[in-house]
């Protein structure tokens, strides 16, 4: 549980330092900028065949809170846009070559940043509640009576983790079925598991996956 925690939050805070970082330059000039209409007069269309990407770069014409008609390119974007069209854009009046066009770019970095909050916010919720089933673990052991129970079925969570399908364990105790909240990576053969109960309240159980005797 503390594996799936950890490696959410580390692809979430990689994915968003990567947002922040790629949408920095354009978010500065967006804010400070000025709004104004640019012209698109030529697209130059590099492929990269490694990569199977494609990159253009737009030389625009436009106005920058002056008269003075400006040209300048725009870094490479795999957002391609006609020769002739006229585009919303901000450029930095402190250095009006500084243009930042919005569009699919900017609504993508957003959307990018937004996705990475998420595994963040997911990663943070795992590893809460893998806290919580280590106390829990913790107090079950100490107060909790082991039996030894037959492995009802398995139940796939959908989670695939190193290509192996993720699994929790459902037991039958006095009629009840009881799941495991630690998950396993294998379908084992019909066996037997420990579980710990609290005879007081049977409601508080762990099954100890790692106990597994699986029947020859």
């Amino acid at each position: 549980m503390y594996k799936k925690a950890f490696l959410a939050l580390s692809i979430g805070i990689l994915f968003l330092a990567a947002s922040i970082l790629a949408s920095l330059t354009t978010a500065k000039t967006v804010l400070n900028g000025i709004s104004t209409t640019a012209l698109v007069l030529e697209v130059k269309t590099n492929v990269n065949y490694t990569s199977q990407s494609t990159k253009n770069s737009l030389k625009l014409e436009y106005q920058c809170g002056d008269s003075t008609i400006r040209t300048s390119w725009t870094k490479p974007s795999s957002t391609y846009h006609e020769e002739g069209s006229e585009l919303r854009a901000f450029c930095n009046p402190n250095d009006p070559e500084d243009i930042a066009i919005i569009d699919g770019t900017v609504y993508g970095f957003a959307a990018f940043l937004i996705f990475s909050i998420l595994i963040v916010i997911g990663g943070i919720f795992l590893l809460k509640k893998a806290i919580k089933i280590s106390a829990k673990k913790k107090k079950l052991k100490e107060i909790g009576t082991p039996i030894l129970l037959e492995i009802d079925s398995l139940k796939a969570t959908g989670v695939v983790m190193n290509n192996k399908r993720e699994y929790l364990i459902k037991v039958n105790y006095k009629g009840e079925i009881l799941t495991s909240d630690e998950p396993i990576y294998y379908q084992p053969n019909n066996g037997k598991i420990t579980v710990y109960i609290n005879t007081i309240d049977p409601s508080e159980y762990w099954i100890d996956t790692k106990s597994i005797i699986e029947e020859e």
